[in-house]
């Protein structure tokens, strides 16, 4: 069933009810529906002398014949059906507002559709109408049963320097600042004229896939391979291929697994440098290959590691004849090469500017090395060897060790080398132990005779000068006196004795210094309420027994009294009293302070901001602080009825 539009198609009829029309008169000058076909649809109008109307789509049958009312898009029944259709009714075929195509005022065409809806079909549908397909939000449906292609062709018949033709496709309001373009320039496009730079994507003919605003993703939905092909029409291999795994190939090499690129060979860049005693900073945009040319020094700081994937690496060959020293980030040297010299430095950590580098030099032009032989014309100055014995022409011994301890290395021939005792003929003894006494007497000819050795007859060593201190002496030359010792005076020595201090006695004896604390002339013994001098050395020079007493009256005469400390002649003092005209009393144990009255001449009074210890005001007395105040865990402050505690 297709829909039909035909021009100037009009009939008479009758309505039955709200389901068709009986097609059964003509119009003079109208085509009959009969042109619609058969099963056919077409859009329609009917109206009937009362003023009554529907426009709708119609479904045509040859049988009656009649056209069924399908669709109902307007009418005077608000939208539904008319049921009041009387007498004849003039059927149209029309073209109804709900199914046209209009530019709108600014030019564009509009074509609504439902969105969010699965369907086979789209708002604009070209084709043969063999529409298969459904998605949601299908805007357009294109279909064809052509036997090769399916063509959908936009073209820019424009051919000038700037035209181009391409497709957009973008989501929600992100033009122009996100968008996905395909497209295609005219062979006559210039991108200096059209205002862009020059390179491929704007080269004259180029077909081109780009991203704006955003990564370009290239996917399979499902586990399949992205391939890259060129020359179509007769190449049988892909170009690159992108394997589900995450392998790549090129040239169809086939798939190395995931993370890997099969390649016939990688070319990388090399850049060429002329050493200038300077450092030459490396980036992670560097080749991977630098070479330095010329007749001075190089130093190479390669890039911060952590601007760089592990396993990434950089190769240094040195044709100058100067040095190269290779250094990491931080300044740390890394190798230095010499002439001819080159190394692999290899990146092993990244997480920090300097990175760790694994370092591999390479064997000189000049090196010959092979499974069996190494030949260099060059001189080695340091090594370990870990290989065979090095024989004697090489500057080895031909030895691979020598059997015992004490063994000494002689020639046995022009060219061999041996370990063992060493023989009277080589400078040695022969015998690997001694007889006699002082001596080594040989056991085998020549017959050596034990030597007569003298004995020292001197018993004393004569100096011409003093033995000075740097030798180990003192550089005195007199005797010195008793009780004289060396004393150094910043140069070497002086004879000197000591000088007795205040209540110190020094006695001088022939090899000996005595020295002691001078008498005092105290006698030894106890004092009670004592009554003690003691002189500026700390010594007590008088002591004797004092008449104690548990009170002190001072003279009227004197204006202030200090309380320094007094003893009774039996038990301890308890209390102290000092008096004028009012007591001042203080109770050792109670620690109590009494004075008819206290004067802080600096204007001060103190009390503790903590009270440590449980206290009772004594019964006839009240207390007072001064704030805040803060009662210690556990502690308490007991007044009596009748008494206050006055906190300011």
């Amino acid at each position: 069933m297709a829909l039909v539009l035909y021009d100037r198609v009009q009939q008479t009829g009758s309505a039955n009810t709200t389901v068709s029309f009986t097609l059964s008169g003509s119009v003079a000058g109208y085509q009959s529906f009969a042109v619609v076909g058969n099963g056919n649809t077409t859009y329609y109008g009917a109206v009937d002398s009362s003023g009554n109307w529907e426009a709708g789509i119609g479904t045509y049958s040859t049988s009656g014949p009649t056209l069924t009312r399908t669709t109902i898009l307007a009418s005077s029944n608000s939208g539904s059906a008319v049921s009041t259709f009387s007498g004849s009714v003039n059927i149209f075929v029309t073209y109804p507002a709900e199914k046209s195509v209009n530019r709108d005022a600014n030019g564009n065409v509009n074509i609504s559709y439902t969105p969010n809806v699965a369907t086979n079909i789209g708002a604009l549908n070209v084709g043969d109408g063999t529409y298969s397909t459904s998605a949601t939000g299908q805007i357009a449906s294109f279909a064809s049963a052509d036997a090769t292609y399916a063509n959908v062709i936009l073209q820019n018949t424009n051919n000038t320097s700037s035209s181009a033709y391409s497709s957009y496709v973008t989501a929600a309001n992100n033009y122009p600042n996100q968008y996905m373009e395909i497209g295609s320039n005219s062979t006559n496009y210039n991108a200096t004229a059209a205002g862009f730079v020059m390179n491929s994507l704007n080269a004259a003919g180029a077909n081109f896939v780009q991203s704006y605003g955003s990564d370009l993703t290239l996917a399979t939905w499902t586990s399949n391979n992205i391939h890259f092909l060129q020359n179509a029409t007769s190449a049988t291999t892909d170009s690159m291929t992108l394997y589900a795994d995450g392998g790549a190939s090129l040239g169809g090499l086939g798939d190395p697994g995931i993370g890997n690129i099969a390649i016939n060979n990688a070319i990388v860049g090399l850049t060429t440098t002329t050493a200038s005693a300077g450092t030459l900073v490396l980036t992670s945009a560097s080749t991977q290959v630098q070479l330095i040319t010329g007749t001075t020094t190089q130093t190479i700081q390669l890039p911060q590691a952590t601007t760089l994937l592990k396993g990434t690496f950089y190769t240094v060959a040195n044709n100058s004849t100067g040095n190269v020293t290779v250094k990491d980030n931080s300044g740390t040297t890394l190798e230095t090469l010499t002439t001819g010299g080159a190394a692999q430095f290899l990146c092993v950590a990244n997480g920090t500017s300097a990175g760790t580098w694994g370092v591999r030099v390479f064997a000189s032009s000049n090196t010959q090395w092979g499974n069996s032989a190494l030949n260099y014309s060059g001189t080695i100055t340091g090594a370990t060897w870990n290989g065979g014995t090095i024989g004697t022409g090489y500057g080895g011994t031909g030895l691979t060790g020598f059997s015992a301890s004490n063994y000494a290395l002689y020639s046995t021939s022009p060219s061999v080398l041996t370990a063992g005792t060493l023989p009277v003929a080589a400078g040695g003894t022969g015998v690997t132990t001694s007889t006699g006494s002082g001596s080594t007497v040989l056991n085998t000819s020549p017959t050596l005779v034990t030597p007569t050795l003298g004995v020292a007859s001197a018993t004393s060593l004569t100096l011409g000068s003093a033995l000075a201190v740097t030798y180990g002496g003192t550089g005195i030359t007199t005797t010195p006196s008793n009780g004289q010792i060396p004393i150094g005076n910043g140069t070497n020595y002086t004879a000197a004795t000591l000088t007795a201090g205040t209540a110190i006695s020094i006695t001088n004896a022939s090899g000996s210094v005595t020295i002691a604390g001078a008498t005092s002339g105290v006698t030894a013994g106890s004092y009670t309420t004592a009554n003690i001098t003691v002189d500026a050395q700390g010594r007590v020079i008088s002591a004797s027994n004092g008449s104690g007493g548990a009170s002190i009256t001072p003279t009227t005469t004197n204006t202030a009294y200090f309380l320094v400390g007094t003893s009774s002649t039996s038990g301890s003092l308890t209390t102290a009293s000092i008096s004028v005209t009012s007591p001042v009393s203080y109770n050792a144990s109670t620690g109590v302070l009494s004075a008819p009255e206290v004067a802080a001449t600096n204007g001060l009074h103190l009390n503790a901001s903590t009270i440590n210890t449980s206290y009772t005001i004594p019964s006839g007395q009240n207390a007072m602080s001064v704030g805040p105040i803060t009662l210690a865990s556990g502690q308490s402050i007991t007044v009596a009825s009748g008494q206050r505690w006055v906190i300011l």
